[in-house]
């Protein structure tokens, strides 16, 4: 790498480079930080809203929720990292309304990136204005902006650059004292951000930095694996309930194979992405012109759902071909090294080492972060040169590339604009066989015209840059923002949002679902799914249809906003119960008959269908109404067989395992407001039955005096989950699994109560470690730091 450019020395760099690229990204998210709208994609409402919504409930209540009761019976929540419920912006769920705060968790992390990223780049280097060229690239690129669908990831995106720098400035020995707090800070709230693997990689990265610089290795290390090492015990309550009830998970029990693991590998063809954003369908439209290239991401619809760099991105790499020097090098590995794992599974190298981390490393695109971070040191490399006013190997590069993109695109033009030609013949073997000649058509237009506006882009682009020879800091300002207006014009549907009104209006099922019931909802997680519907009878291609249906239709995630619990909608990441997935696994699998004897067994008293019932089981429900839907009708249901909520089995059957579980459970002689199944062989337990008096029920706990005439099974009809705890008369009692995935108290002859609670201990002490970690940082603050050479170019 050159040395730094004279572009650093650029009075009112802050206005000149900063103010306008700020004025860009407010506006281009000041939907959500007006409160007006809420973006709406994949995991944004259908599993993060409920997550947050179940933390503000009991936040607002005065304790810190460990269970959230309106998911599949009562789910981890603080040990469930996708909650993020320690997370410090949790609490502006307490003085804000819930969409704003929910957004203003994505939009807050946009405006950090480019400052945390600059950061990074400034430790590792690079001049001021190459620092921020990073910055603006790597906030602005497709990699970042697709992580506006995972309230985690983009935490750890945002955070991994900051906490690599924080850690440079550490071992470089400039204010030891408030450098180690930072570190310890920022790796806490890595690891708070539900994202492990984004907090390896980013210590990894602070690591693999740190070696870029001279001076006394072992004293360098030290201070920062100290300042880890308290950052870890301020977040002890997350791991330590992490680890409670990781046992009984889904990824814990049961783990995933090695297709799943190299699930969403990327793959080569999408390198057309790169050129063409969202060359293979827009994820914000529905039908013709929405996503169709499936078959190039691994059979799966995309995970990131954008690697667009941007065009000066990519010539700016070209220019950084002629750098030299240990930084260069370091980001060209970590851009190589991030690529290589991205393959997965068109990779047998990483193949193998993703079957051998146990599950840790999943679904190969994630490493993208890595080429995100060494491309967008590179470009910033490229950006001092290509300012520099310099004509050098590295300037003829950048034009080389800007000329090469424009013919590559001017002859795109040229041929997509044609309706008879190879275009058509190609787009027919890439797009799927169900597409006809207007849908084809389609893609071959929408193609076109996202060449032409590339051309005008790279027009706009190298004004700039001719700018830029003459005046280093107009046109290296103008550069960045005609950049950041590209990407935020060609990026737009990352940023797809909709009305927060839409969200908020009470579903008409409402009055036919009472808070008291528990709900299942046939058309979600495919519990009673049958082919047909799905986009059919929406008013428009726009994706928030889905959305504005599943708010409507009372879905588990719109329901729980109202006071309702669901069953069997489990999360997809794996950290719920491994017992409540089976359950889940089960209905999808069996008739409606079979369904409806399940459900009742459950104590499930409430079904919603977006489609009739079966007829064989049609006397096993009463339809409670028929309301109008989107597409189609909504049917509720009550199951009159269910199950209290609390009950007393008089005859206990016994089953060797799950699969046995079943068969009884949903064979037509099981009565499910009398008997109860448990693990275990031999002849069923017969008992005379007794009374049941509901004394205290809470989110986290229930009491209940039981009157007995014979020994029986107290059955609780709440998700099994190992931090809960029993007594009976104030003695502990062993709790058992009861019809596949509930509570079992056994409970003797006679009155006696009953008392069943989460329990909190674990957590308190983990607080108590967390103060650790705060002595710890004291200390810190007041020790000497090393004195270490900061990383010289070249």
């Amino acid at each position: 790498m050159a040395d730094r450019p004279s572009t650093d020395g650029i009075e009112r760099f802050p206005l000149q480079y900063i103010a306008p690229i700020l004025l860009l990204l407010l506006w281009s998210v000041w939907p959500l930080v007006s409160g007006a709208r809420t973006l709406y994609q994949r995991d944004v409402l259908n599993t993060h809203l409920g997550m947050k919504w179940a933390e503000t409930e009991a936040l607002w209540q005065g304790y810190v929720p460990l269970i959230d009761p309106h998911r599949a019976g009562g789910q981890p929540l603080l040990g469930n990292p996708n909650a993020l419920a320690l997370y410090p912006d949790t609490l502006l769920y307490l003085a804000a309304p819930l969409f704003w705060a929910l957004n203003a968790h994505f939009w807050i992390h946009f405006l950090l990136a480019p400052f945390a990223f600059s950061w990074l780049a400034r430790e590792l280097g690079l001049g001021r204005a190459g620092s921020w060229a990073a910055g603006v690239f790597y906030a602005l690129s497709g990699y970042y902006l697709s992580l506006f669908v995972f309230y985690n990831l983009i935490v750890s995106a945002t955070l991994a650059p900051a906490f690599a720098a924080a850690c440079l400035r550490l071992a470089a020995g400039r204010r030891p004292g408030l450098l180690a707090i930072a570190v310890a800070i920022l790796w806490a709230m890595l690891l708070l951000s539900g994202d492990p693997l984004g907090s390896l990689i980013a210590l990894g990265l602070a690591l693999a930095a740190m070696t870029l610089r001279e001076g006394p290795k072992i004293r360098v290390f030290g201070a920062v694996v100290a300042a880890v090492a308290c950052g870890t015990l301020l977040a002890a309550p997350q791991i330590v309930e992490f680890l409670r009830v990781l046992g009984t998970s889904y990824r814990g029990t049961y783990g995933y194979s090695g297709s799943a693991l190299t699930a969403e590998s990327w793959d080569p063809r999408q390198a057309i992405d790169w050129l063409l954003p969202f060359a293979f369908g827009r994820p914000d439209l529905l039908g013709s012109g929405g996503f169709w290239g499936h078959r190039f991401y691994t059979d799966l619809p995309p995970y990131l759902l954008s690697l667009y760099p941007g065009l000066l991105a990519l010539a700016l790499l070209s220019a950084s071909l002629f750098a030299r020097g240990r930084v260069t090098r370091w980001a060209q590995t970590v851009l190589l090294l991030g690529l290589f794992l991205a393959l997965g599974r068109f990779n047998p190298l990483a193949t193998w080492i993703f079957e051998r981390t146990g599950g840790l490393l999943r679904f190969p695109v994630r490493l993208w972060i890595l080429v995100a971070i060494g491309g967008s040191v590179l470009t910033g490399i490229g950006f001092e040169k290509v300012v520099a006013g310099k004509e050098t190997k590295a300037t003829r590069a950048f034009w080389l590339a800007l000329a090469g993109m424009a013919l590559l695109f001017a002859s795109g033009w040229l041929v997509l604009s044609s309706p008879a030609g190879p275009a058509e013949a190609f787009l027919r073997r890439m797009t799927p066989r169900v597409f006809g000649a207007a849908d084809i058509a389609g893609v071959r237009e929408r193609w076109a015209g996202l060449c032409a506006g590339s051309l005008g882009t790279l027009a706009v682009l190298s004004t700039g840059a001719l700018l830029a020879r003459r005046r280093p800091a107009e046109g290296g300002s103008c550069l960045l923002v005609a950049h950041a207006a590209a990407q935020i014009v060609f990026l737009s549907p990352l940023l797809a949002s909709d009305a927060v009104g839409a969200y908020s209006a009470p579903s008409p099922a409402l009055d036919m679902v009472p808070s008291s019931s528990l709900v299942v909802h046939g058309a979600s997680e495919g519990l009673f799914a049958k082919p047909g519907r799905a986009d059919q009878g929406l008013p428009d291609r726009r994706g928030f249809w889905f959305e504005r249906r599943a708010f409507h239709e009372l879905y588990p995630f719109a329901g729980a906003l109202w006071g309702r619990s669901y069953e069997l909608n489990v999360s997809s990441e794996g950290m719920d119960s491994f017992l409540s997935t089976a359950a889940r696994d089960a209905a999808r699998l069996a008739t409606d008959g079979e369904r409806v004897r399940l459900l009742a067994s459950w104590g499930v008293d409430r079904l919603l269908l977006d489609r009739p019932i079966d007829p064989e089981a049609a006397d096993r429900v009463r339809l409670l109404g028929r309301l109008p839907g989107f597409g189609g009708s909504l049917y509720v249901y009550e199951i009159p067989g269910a199950t209290p909520q609390v009950y007393l089995a008089k005859r206990v059957l016994r089953a060797p395992d799950p699969l046995g579980a079943l068969r009884l459970l949903k064979d037509p002689s099981f009565d499910p407001i009398t008997s109860a199944v448990v693990p275990g062989s031999g002849p069923p337990a017969e008992g005379s039955g007794g009374e049941v008096h509901l004394l205290e029920r809470g989110p986290e706990n229930l009491s209940a005096e039981v009157t007995a005439g014979s020994a029986g099974l107290l059955v609780v009809q709440r998700a099994f989950q190992p931090i809960y705890r029993a007594t009976v008369d104030g003695v502990p009692a062993t709790l058992r699994i009861a019809n596949l995935h509930r509570f079992g108290v056994d409970v003797p002859a006679g009155r006696h109560r009953v008392d069943l609670w989460v329990d909190r201990r674990p957590l308190r002490v983990s607080l108590l470690v967390s103060f650790l970690g705060l002595c710890g940082l004291a200390v810190l603050a007041r020790r000497p730091g090393p004195v270490v050479e900061p990383v010289r170019a070249g």
